[in-house]
């Protein structure tokens, strides 16, 4: 946000000094793709919470259920400033091939969230057809 309020300040010539038009240019285009970047990666967000043995998504305003035997693979990202957790479904699945949800913060980011051994779990117990799922301790 700093960085775009500086490059419109240098557009509206409120600085002290103006950078040249180039450099505004420049500033523009990473400020324009910077913040591509970021709301495709935020669209693809799902709400997504459990009731019991289904994952509950909410897109555009609907809700869908789907069961936990439906997903192939379980994937959290544990080293990114934001952990995001990614279930990819069985082929030609009504809810996508995936879903990406953020899980809520924990006080240690750098081991498996407890949501996500929670979702092991309960895959495991749910008799699924997709057995590929790691043993998480």
């Amino acid at each position: 946000m700093l960085f775009g309020g500086f490059t419109a300040a240098g557009w509206l010539g409120l600085l002290d000094e103006v950078p040249s038009d180039g450099v505004l240019l420049l500033l523009t285009a990473i400020w324009l793709g910077l913040g591509s970047i970021f709301w495709w990666w935020a669209t693809r967000l799902e709400h997504v919470w459990l009731s019991g043995d289904d994952l509950v998504l909410r897109r555009g305003g609907r809700e869908m259920r789907v069961p936990l035997t439906d997903a192939i693979e379980i994937f959290e990202t544990r080293w990114s400033r934001v952990k995001t957790v990614t279930i990819k479904l069985s082929p030609g699945h009504p809810a996508g091939d995936k879903i990406y949800f953020v899980p809520p913060v924990t006080l240690l980011p750098f081991l498996s969230h407890p949501l996500v051994k929670d979702l092991y779990r309960r895959k495991r117990l749910s008799g699924s057809r997709y057995a590929s799922l790691p043993e998480l301790l």
